[in-house]
């Protein structure tokens, strides 16, 4: 890309590329079926809504500096007042593309045009998921297909009514993605305010040697979940945390004071000392008794 280039403002009005095939209405709504053919646009404001539905290969190019790639089943969406700048695609690029200008964007979707203006302007989302064999990419075979006998009547009406559909399915693509992920980071912060809670419970309690239930019952969680949710997060087991905290304490209590074995084992909630001495074992890899006289 050249350096310091004038920015280029191109207007739906005036979009005219020769040898390529394209279908106006009004000036406010036009069909690319192979963008591809599009000549190469560096540092240009679009002021109007690039929908592109990518059917096979990949798309790269930068949004105001940021680089977005759409590939194969993506939505990519294009906002008006956007500098539109380094495009590549791949040789068996493939997408059909309809522009909009913002006015009938608005008159076509009345309050429903905020989801998209919400994702692309304060989530500076430009990329969505979509099933190839969805309606929209038949809606715009059929836009096509009315736009070849525009002279007929009622056609205007009818290709208005169909570029309304075709905006409502771009509405229910992007809406169900933005649910999705809003409910996955709701999901998240609940894991992670439950994992919180749990280590602060365990760090909290005098006796740590409890079983997960213990723990899980004060947490109002079954302990099946909240195992989950620490591996999920930590890649230790509810378990795991447990028998690390309890063996911190075995250490201090065996390093620095003077209670005994059986007052140890007491004092931490082992049943008995026979199990205590395996515990210590299997993590420390001796007796209470050896380590002991190895770190006093």
């Amino acid at each position: 890309m050249e350096q310091n280039k004038q920015i280029e403002v191109v207007n739906i009005g005036n979009v005219e590329v020769e040898n390529l095939d394209l279908g106006y209405i009004d000036k406010e709504m036009v069909l690319i079926d192979n963008m591809k053919d599009v000549p190469e646009l560096d540092q240009t404001k679009i002021n109007f809504y690039v929908f592109g539905l990518c059917i096979k290969g990949k798309i790269t190019f930068k949004l105001n500096g940021q680089p977005i790639v759409a590939n194969a089943s993506e939505l990519f969406i294009c906002p008006p007042q956007m500098i539109y700048d380094d495009p590549m695609v791949s040789p068996d690029f493939e997408c059909k593309t309809i522009c909009v200008s913002d006015r009938l964007l608005r008159n076509l979707l009345a309050g429903k045009a905020e989801i998209i203006n919400r994702e692309v302007y304060l989530r500076h989302k430009y990329i969505y998921h979509w099933v190839a064999d969805l309606a929209s990419t038949a809606y715009y075979d059929l836009l096509r297909d009315k736009w070849k006998n525009f002279d007929l009547t009622f056609n205007k009406e009818i290709l208005l009514s169909l570029m309304q559909a075709v905006l409502l399915e771009f509405c229910a693509i992007i809406k169900d993605e933005s649910d999705h992920e809003e409910m996955a980071l709701t999901a998240t912060t609940q894991t992670n305010e439950l994992f919180r809670r749990y280590i602060d419970m365990l760090s909290q309690e005098t006796v740590r040697m409890q079983t997960v239930g213990w723990y899980a019952k004060r947490l109002y969680v079954t302990p099946k979940y909240l195992s989950h949710v620490c591996k999920a997060l930590s890649d230790k087991t509810a378990l795991d945390w447990i028998h690390e905290m309890v063996i911190e304490d075995v250490r201090y209590h065996l390093e620095r004071t003077t209670l005994s074995v059986k007052e140890i084992c007491v004092k931490l909630g082992f049943s008995n000392l026979s199990f205590f001495g395996k515990f210590v074992r299997k993590h420390l890899g001796c007796s209470p008794r050896e380590y002991r006289s190895k770190n006093r």
